[in-house]
């Protein structure tokens, strides 16, 4: 008989619901060896969330995969619709659905908080460049009317100023614009992969909502 509780290896040699029963029985023990109080069900549907892309997800003390505010939102809330006696409150899957929109709307608004500003910047700075632009060339021909001249020392200041002013427009509308796409995309791309842990882990839900109706019964 061969004993192993490297998750890896198991999940290496034997597949995902083999590591899905190591890694519970693991944690099981860990628990209870540290004289806490463990909650199977609770243990379950972490080992479910951990393995339900078809692989190991890592977690840890910041949580899973970056959907740790979701999963803590969900979590939570699957607590609170136990009753003491252990049994589930009518409409617990509606209200952890609920719980873990609210998590990912306050999650797009923090990714997408400073996204505005860059967005001002990039869409703003031109004009500011233009309207510098055009004060230097007015006052370009100012300085032609007092001088009556059109010498290229009377009409270089002036010249000069406008052409600072567009690049200084440009200097903060080009970084800006890139940086908004950049992290925009980011933002978007992070928002989506919560999305997709927040449907997954309202199907485990689901399934265990299930299982404990099934039980009931």
């Amino acid at each position: 008989r061969t004993i192993c509780n490297d998750i890896q290896e198991i999940y290496n040699t034997l597949g995902v619901e083999a590591a899905r029963c190591a890694l519970i029985n693991e944690l099981i023990e860990v628990i209870e060896d540290a004289g806490s109080y463990v909650n199977s069900r609770h243990i379950t549907l972490l080992a479910d969330v951990m393995t339900s892309r078809g692989g190991l997800m890592s977690i840890d003390r910041h949580g899973i995969n970056r959907s740790e505010r979701v999963f803590v939102a969900g979590m939570t809330e699957w607590r609170r619709s136990h009753r003491p006696d252990g049994a589930l409150i009518t409409g617990a899957q509606a209200r952890i659905d609920r719980s873990m929109n609210v998590a990912l709307t306050r999650a797009s608004d923090k990714l997408n908080s400073g996204l505005y500003f860059l967005a001002t910047v990039g869409s703003t700075a031109p004009f500011v460049g233009l309207f510098g632009t055009v004060w230097g060339i007015k006052n370009a021909f100012e300085e032609i009317a007092l001088q009556q001249s059109t010498n290229l020392a009377v009409v270089a200041p002036g010249i000069a100023e406008a052409l600072l002013a567009t690049a200084l427009g440009l200097l903060a509308a080009i970084p800006a614009v890139i940086f908004y796409n950049k992290l925009s995309g980011d933002s978007d791309k992070i928002i989506a992969e919560q999305e997709s842990f927040a449907d997954e882990f309202l199907l485990i839900l689901s399934r265990q909502l299930e299982s404990f109706e099934n039980r009931k019964a």
